[in-house]
């Protein structure tokens, strides 16, 4: 499974801060790809139940887990406002 393999790989990550940061997003992007779109929701969830990400204890390991829950998460979609053009056709 490749959630276990990311996050084997976060686990023994040293970094903190904005480089743990860097090293979650790139195992989430890693992961988004391997996964198709009607299912990523399934599929985090699933992931997310494993005791792999339950027992995170690195903080890249602990944010890909939060970007997980982000995927969990519904979008959604603000309408827009059109906006006018200020000049008139005569």
């Amino acid at each position: 499974m490749l959630i276990r393999q990311i996050m084997a790989q976060l686990e023994t990550s040293v970094a903190t801060g904005l480089e743990a940061q860097k090293a979650a997003r790139l195992g989430f992007l890693q992961w988004v790809l391997s996964v198709p779109d009607d299912v990523r929701t399934q599929t985090a969830h699933k992931a997310l139940a494993s005791l792999e990400t339950q027992n995170s204890q690195s903080d890249a390991a602990q944010a890909f887990v939060g970007y997980l829950k982000d995927t969990m998460q519904p979008v959604r979609h603000t309408p827009r406002r059109h906006r006018r053009s200020k000049r008139r056709l005569h």
